[in-house]
């Protein structure tokens, strides 16, 4: 089961990926209390096993899409999702190795999580495709919470600009975003090892 075996281990780096973001929020948020500066080192710091992992998510999705094409629109459903959050994640890899600002990768986030949520109700809507319920929940999520990174994104560019101490100055709204993106990114990670360890059993 060529296809299953893909999709496998597609869905183990996406858990991967996920829980790999909480731990780099929680390590963020605690330098903001701490009142260090070190915190854009440690996204870029974070940025270099995601941005791995995103290689090698984009190689299998476009080789799964080539050599086990799946029905109808099912190719766009599954297998391009995965490569776009690949190549998102080697650009916020470059982008952290040679700029400070980030704000660019939360804005190709935000499209690519807008596109994301149109894609997955045009699946959910769509007679042409076979769309499982677990793949519609995770590219809810994953939508979501491309577009929270955004926000997020450009709060980091603003915080980078000024001393240390910004941790008082969090505004609530961007302690919920943070909380939102962790929340949604825990979700993701639990939905892919439940797919992971039940299609591990039939296979």
């Amino acid at each position: 089961m060529p296809t299953a075996n893909s999709l496998i281990f597609l869905m183990f780096l996406l858990a991967t990926v996920s829980f790999t973001i909480i731990f780099l929020e929680l390590k963020v948020y605690r330098s903001f209390i701490m009142g260090s500066e070190n915190f854009l080192s440690q996204i870029s710091n974070g940025a270099i096993p995601m941005g791995v992992i995103g290689f090698f998510m984009a190689i299998f999705s476009l080789y799964g899409l080539v050599t086990n094409p799946l029905p109808g629109f099912d190719d766009t459903l599954v297998y391009v999702p995965f490569a776009v959050l690949g190549i998102v994640l080697m650009i916020l890899l470059f982008t952290t190795r040679y700029s400070e600002d980030i704000s660019y990768v939360g804005f190709i986030s935000l499209i690519a999580g807008l596109t994301l949520i149109m894609l997955d109700v045009f699946g959910a809507y769509s007679k042409i495709s076979q769309e499982p319920f677990t793949f519609a929940l995770l590219y809810a999520l994953g939508g979501t919470s491309a577009i929270i990174l955004f926000p997020i994104s450009l709060s980091i560019g603003d915080i980078s600009t000024k001393s240390i101490g910004i941790m008082g100055d969090l505004s609530l709204i961007k302690k919920i975003l943070f909380i939102l993106l962790a929340l949604s990114e825990f979700l993701i990670g639990i939905t892919a090892i439940t797919y992971v360890i039940q299609m591990a059993t039939v296979i």
